[in-house]
């Protein structure tokens, strides 16, 4: 059964970062778990809505 919500967005990315890590496309000494910490916490929606709502930012310069 997949997992929605936070869990299931970890999952998700997790797959993709080994994806990246298998094509040596990881910094080099970033280990696995902390690139998959990195790309998880900096697409959460929170930081999202907390930047361009709440800050003010334009979703382009989010994205940048």
């Amino acid at each position: 059964m997949a997992k929605g919500g936070a869990e299931g967005r970890l999952q998700d990315l997790g797959r993709a970062v080994e994806e990246l890590a298998t094509k040596g496309l990881l910094r080099p000494g970033v280990e696995l778990a902390q690139a998959v910490d990195v790309v998880w916490a900096l697409s959460s929606p929170d930081v999202y809505r907390s930047c361009v709502h709440d800050r003010g930012w334009r979703p382009a310069r989010y994205e940048s």
